[in-house]
């Protein structure tokens, strides 16, 4: 009986057992990781979706008090008991022009979700808020040039809603879902500071989004990054949605 014969086949029985149990290993690896990386796109599209949908309701609630209550422009009230500074004088008292009243919009103020924010700027004032705001111009909306209506001392700039602060990989999948470029794999870069203070009934000269860059022209709806031209947030990423076109 040839001892040494079987010894041998048995070492290369375990040698072979060995080598397939880590090939299996690296492949559930690589599994695992590939998986990571989809559960992180999906998640990001969820938290995307999220906020856009909050942004399509705000802006029908906001046409709807214009249309079924008459309230103008400058009537419009984004009151509400969760965050101060909000209250429009010129906003009638019955509350039909308040979007977070029964009698008026109907909705509901809510606090974004820490989820959908980048906590690198929990520092900032702004950070974990809704702002809605009276001095921003969006590139060909519709006065064609931003510049114009930066400066020209007219209360035509929109009214506009800001998700700021959002995650970069959340500001990604905002605009993939709106059909916005991302050049060079990120979001599309903003130079001003986009927002001023709290809308109470007037509009103002101020920021402007899409002036330096073509991805967000005539956009609605988008995200897109401050650079470094802001010097209080810079390299962060802010949610929009233009509740009126002036």
């Amino acid at each position: 009986m040839n001892n040494s014969g079987q010894k041998g086949s048995a070492l290369f029985i375990i040698l072979i057992a060995v080598a397939l149990f880590a090939a299996l290993g690296y492949a559930v690896s690589n599994m695992m990781r590939g998986g990571s990386t989809n559960i992180g796109e999906e998640t990001a599209a969820l938290r995307a979706d999220e906020i856009i949908e909050y942004g399509r309701k705000m802006r029908e609630a906001v046409q709807n008090i214009r249309i079924s209550n008459n309230c103008t422009v400058t009537q419009i009230s984004f009151e509400n008991a969760t965050v101060a500074g909000y209250t429009n004088a010129g906003a009638p008292g019955d509350d039909t022009c308040n979007v977070f009243e029964q009698a008026g919009g109907g909705l509901t103020y809510i606090v974004p979700e820490t989820r959908w924010l980048d906590s690198s700027f929990s520092g900032n004032a702004s950070y974990g808020q809704m702002l809605f705001n009276g001095t921003v111009c969006v590139d060909t909306l519709p006065d064609g040039d931003y510049t114009t209506c930066l400066s020209d001392a007219t209360d035509n700039e929109e009214l506009t809603f800001f998700v700021p602060f959002v995650q970069q990989d959340v500001c990604l999948a905002i605009n993939e879902k709106l059909g916005i470029t991302n050049p060079s794999g990120d979001a599309p870069e903003d130079v001003d500071c986009s927002w001023g203070g709290k809308f109470t009934g007037s509009y103002a000269d101020g920021g402007a989004i899409g002036n330096a860059v073509n991805e967000l022209d005539g956009k609605l709806t988008g995200c897109y990054k401050q650079d470094a031209a802001c010097l209080a947030m810079p390299g962060s990423y802010h949610y929009y949605q233009v509740l009126v076109v002036r």
